[in-house]
């Protein structure tokens, strides 16, 4: 989301830096606890369900950070196996991109990495428009996190269709 969550932050929810970083903090600790759940839970639901769960979960903190601070660190923490939504589709890409379409990892890996230097640049750029046009032609400082609902929906339903 780039610099557009830390303005979000600070201006709407009237974060202080060191209160900021500590709510970006809780993301990485997240991160690792979904992670090693992950390890257990995904032999035990299969990716499928698993993915499913975890795009779900992810749906909970954009949706809190809607309403308030509060809500979206409730969201954060309740929806924690969002961190980890990637890792059934990540391992189906593999699979698929390895055995079905011949290419090697090191051409997986390139066309991946040339994906996320993409995003990469150009999501900042998105985000802050649609937090700007958002705030400026709706009202709406919290279009980004409506725009992440959105495509968490997305791929929830195609992550159950495809995977």
């Amino acid at each position: 989301m780039g610099d557009f969550f830390y303005i979000y932050a600070t201006q709407h929810w009237g974060l202080s830096p060191k209160s900021f970083s500590n709510f970006i903090a809780m993301f990485g600790l997240a991160g690792i606890v979904s992670n090693i759940c992950a390890s257990i839970l995904m032999p035990k639901m299969g990716i499928k369900r698993y993915s499913g769960v975890s795009m779900f979960s992810a749906i909970l903190m954009p949706l809190g950070a809607c309403f308030s601070f509060k809500l979206a660190l409730i969201g954060g923490a309740i929806g924690f196996l969002g961190s980890s939504q990637m890792l059934g589709i990540s391992a189906k890409l593999t699979t698929v991109g390895t055995k079905k379409l011949g290419m090697t990892f090191g051409e997986l890996a390139g066309e991946r990495a040339a994906l996320t230097a993409l995003v990469k640049v150009f999501g900042p750029l998105f985000y802050s428009s649609l937090y700007l046009q958002g705030s400026k032609l709706f009202g709406l400082p919290s279009l980004p996190f409506a725009f992440n609902i959105l495509l968490s929906i997305v791929a929830l339903f195609l992550g159950q269709r495809y995977l």
